[in-house]
């Protein structure tokens, strides 16, 4: 059914991954993808698959019939956390060269990922992709919180709450505590509330119930509401985030993955904080445990937060027999 896949911005091939876990076969597998760390990745793990370099320079006469092409554009300049420039932006930009290798070859099936952006970007993709987008969040497939926006052609089925919580995808304190001593001390962060460095304030509630094995998030204070609530009468959305606290989440969820290991800091016992670790972030992703251990902790964070959340990928392929049929 599925012959050739090229992937788009592949990373470290967490579409290869989509497709097994989904019980789709392929024949071959071309992949784009310029950063040397995460080639190394899917090298390791599929050494069958052909890389193909930068987006900007693929040789279309290379390539076969493509049924699926798949892409996770770079999302910096779309995020509305960030600077929404855009397709103004370099990296936006990049945006236009895999059209243009989407409009030359025609695949079949077509998934593509991004962030929740400014609407009027949104519907700009959407119109020149044919699809409207579809948002779903990772957290019903796995412990992390993370809304993506989606462009296929490919029938979503429905899907539900998998159930799967933070504490069902940590690895042992004990553990942690024994690779602390006798492997990596940076494996234990701190060790406690007051020795370990935090960018904000925090404030924890009196509950351990509301404490215990969750990660931090960032909360607005007073004055950052009233901050918000002054700069949204001029249409801004926005208070500095200097002035917020951090607070436990209470969803048993994690923050959403980013390519920096920093920005989930889990609350132990006795409020105990560390890092979640790399094979943590993994699991959030739904990548198999150790995937991404060739490299260092650093590009394994900034890997793993490139890439998809897997099970939703898979389950999105798996529409792929309702979508054959319709054809």
């Amino acid at each position: 059914m599925i012959k050739n896949v090229f992937s788009a911005f592949d990373g470290i091939s967490c579409a290869q991954l989509a497709l097994h876990q989904a019980g789709i076969s392929y024949e071959k597998y071309y992949a784009s993808e310029i950063d040397k760390f995460a080639i190394s990745v899917t090298q390791l793990n599929f050494p069958q698959t052909i890389q193909v370099g930068n987006i900007k320079t693929v040789n279309l006469n290379s390539l076969p019939e493509i049924d699926l092409m798949i892409g996770g554009f770079p999302c910096q300049s779309f995020s509305i956390a960030g600077n929404k420039l855009g397709f103004k932006d370099n990296r936006g930009k990049l945006f236009f060269d895999m059209y243009y290798l989407f409009n030359a070859l025609k695949p079949k099936y077509f998934i593509f990922e991004n962030v929740k952006m400014r609407s009027d970007i949104r519907d700009a993709i959407s119109t020149l992709l044919g699809v409207e987008a579809i948002e779903i969040n990772s957290n019903k497939f796995t412990a992390q919180n993370r809304k993506r926006l989606y462009w296929t052609n490919i029938p979503i089925r429905k899907y539900y709450d998998e159930g799967i919580l933070l504490a069902d995808i940590l690895e042992s304190d004990i553990a942690m505590q024994e690779k602390a001593n006798t492997v990596d001390a940076n494996y234990w962060k701190g060790g406690s509330e007051k020795n370990f460095k935090l960018k904000r304030n925090l404030k924890l509630p009196t509950s351990q119930s509301e404490r215990r094995y969750q990660v931090l998030t960032e909360a607005r204070t007073e004055s950052a509401k009233a901050q918000r609530r002054e700069n949204l009468k001029n249409g801004i959305d926005y208070c500095s985030r200097a002035d917020k606290v951090y607070v436990p989440r209470t969803d048993h969820k994690s923050n959403t993955i980013t390519t920096s290991g920093d920005e989930n800091i889990l609350l132990g016992e006795n409020d105990k904080l560390r890092l979640l670790t790399p094979i943590e972030c993994e699991r959030l992703q739904g990548i198999p445990d150790c995937y991404t251990a060739i490299l260092s902790d650093t590009q394994r964070y900034k890997s793993i937060g490139n890439g998809f959340t897997v099970p939703v990928i898979a389950h999105i392929l798996r529409g792929i027999n309702e979508a054959s049929s319709a054809l």
